[in-house]
C-alpha cells in the first residue's frame, strides 16, 4: 500500500492548541522510549510537543561540522518524535538555538561571536555568545535549517533564545554608524540620542532577520511554520527591550506567538500570579499565542533535573 506523504497544517496554529515541551539534557537520550513519551504526551491531552532539534546540539545526525550531535542520542532522536507524533496525530515543533556555541571555534571563526565595548567575547557559562549580525545567524543558521527542514517534515520551527543581544564588535559599530550616523553607544543613557536610535534599531534589525528566517523555512519547506521564544509583556522591562523584541512586527511572519510566561521560585515577591492569562489576553489581541509553563524555575541550567515535588498541573 502506497504511503501518502504527510500533509502539513499551518493553520492549526491558529486554533486552540495544547503543546508540551519535555525540554530534556543531553543525558535523558539514554535508553529514551519515544513511543512512550508521546503515549504521555497524548494523556496529558497535547496535540502539539515541542522537541529539541538543533543549532547548537543537533538530536539528528548533522552533516554539519560546527553543531556537536548528542553523543547520548541512540539512532535519530528527532525523525522517530517526528514519526510517532504524527502517526499519533500530534504536531511537532523543532527547538533551534544559535544564541551560543563552542569556544574552540573562536580561532576559526572570530566574526561569530559577541565582544564587549573593551572587545572581548561574551560567554554565557562556558559557552560563547553569537554575535547577531554575523555570520553565524546569517549564513550558518540558515545552512543547519536547511539540512533539517529537507530531511524532515517539520509542522514548525520554534527558537529558543531569540535575542539581539547588544554587541560591540567593529561589524556593529560599522553597520549602525550607516544605518543611523551614530557611533554605537556602549551604555543605556536616554539623554543621549545615540541610544534612543540604537533602541529603535535594534527592534527593527531583529524583526527584519525574523521575516527573512520565516520566507526561508516557508520556501525550504512549504507549510511549515516559524515561531520563537519571546514575551508580550514583562514587569522586567529590561529584558523585552535587551530582546529585542516587538512582538507586534514578529506576529506578521510567525504562525503564532511564542511566550514563556512563569513567576521564577527565587524571584522577589510580589509575584503577579495573573501573568499567563495577561499574555494570552494582549497576545491574542495581536495572533494566536502560545504559552510555555514551567512550574519549577529554581535553575538556571538544563544540566540540572527537575526537583521530585515539582507539581504540574
Amino acid at each position: 500500500m502506497d504511503v501518502q506523504p504527510y500533509q502539513k497544517d499551518p493553520d492549526f496554529w491558529k486554533t486552540r492548541f495544547r503543546l508540551i515541551q519535555p525540554n530534556m539534557r543531553k543525558v535523558d537520550a539514554i535508553d529514551l522510549d519515544v513511543e512512550e513519551m508521546i503515549d504521555e504526551v497524548k494523556e496529558y491531552g497535547a496535540n502539539a510537543i515541542l522537541v529539541n532539534g538543533g543549532g547548537i546540539v543537533a538530536w539528528y545526525p548533522t552533516t554539519n561540522a560546527y553543531q556537536k550531535t548528542n553523543e547520548f542520542m541512540q539512532g535519530d532522536f528527532l525523525g522517530s518524535v517526528i514519526a510517532s507524533a504524527h502517526k499519533a496525530n500530534i504536531k511537532v515543533l523543532v527547538r533551534m538555538d544559535v544564541s551560543k556555541s563552542y569556544s574552540h571555534l573562536l580561532e576559526s571563526h572570530p566574526n561569530w561571536f559577541r565582544r564587549d565595548a573593551a572587545g572581548d567575547v561574551v560567554k554565557h557559562w562556558e559557552m560563547l555568545t553569537t554575535c547577531p549580525t554575523g555570520p553565524f545567524w546569517e549564513d550558518y543558521n540558515f545552512r543547519v535549517l536547511e539540512e533539517l527542514l529537507n530531511k524532515y517534515p517539520v509542522d514548525g520551527i520554534f527558537f529558543n533564545a531569540f535575542n539581539y543581544l547588544r554587541c560591540s564588535c567593529k561589524r556593529c559599530q560599522k553597520l549602525f554608524k550607516e544605518k543611523t550616523g551614530f557611533d554605537l553607544p556602549i551604555k543605556e543613557d536616554w539623554d543621549n540620542p545615540a541610544w534612543r536610535a540604537f533602541v529603535h534599531y535594534r527592534y527593527e534589525r531583529h524583526a527584519d532577520y525574523n521575516q527573512r528566517l520565516a520566507e526561508f523555512v516557508d520556501v525550504v519547506s512549504p507549510g511549515t511554520v516559524l515561531t520563537i521564544d519571546t514575551n508580550v509583556t514583562s514587569d522586567s522591562y529590561k529584558g523585552i527591550r535587551e530582546s529585542g523584541w516587538h512582538t507586534v512586527n514578529f506576529a506578521e511572519s510567525n504562525g503564532c506567538i511564542t511566550s514563556e510566561a512563569f513567576n521564577f521560585v527565587d524571584r522577589p515577591f510580589p509575584k503577579w500570579n495573573y501573568w499567563v492569562g495577561e499574555e494570552v489576553k494582549i497576545g491574542n489581541h495581536i495572533k494566536q499565542t502560545s504559552i510555555i509553563l514551567s512550574y519549577s524555575k529554581s535553575i538556571f541550567s538544563r544540566r540540572a533535573a527537575q526537583p521530585s515535588h515539582t507539581v504540574w498541573v
